[in-house]
């Protein structure tokens, strides 16, 4: 009896997790989907003034450049160094 209801314990925080991880990536998603939005609309402005666009557009670079990096780096510690972990065995 014991066991039935460890088990079924289990099974519930192993629902529970994907319910979580699928959220998650509904979360992302959003997040993503209105960033993009924005980049759009600010490349597809008509600047009037050569160096709001100038400075504007280095702006954007740095912030990509630094958020790919940080993306990087997420992806490496949570996805791609486990999977090494898994394959090497270490």
């Amino acid at each position: 009896m014991e066991n039935l209801i460890f088990e079924s314990k289990l099974l519930k925080i192993y629902f529970e997790s994907i319910i979580y991880v699928i959220l998650m990536k509904k979360e992302v998603k959003k997040y993503y989907t209105d960033i993009n939005k924005i980049y759009n609309y600010i490349l597809n402005n008509k600047f009037t003034n050569i160096f709001l666009f100038h400075n504007c557009m280095i702006e954007l670079i740095i912030l990509l450049k630094n958020t790919l990096f940080e993306i990087s780096n997420i992806y490496s510690k949570y996805v791609l160094f486990p999977q090494l972990e898994q394959i090497y065995n270490l």
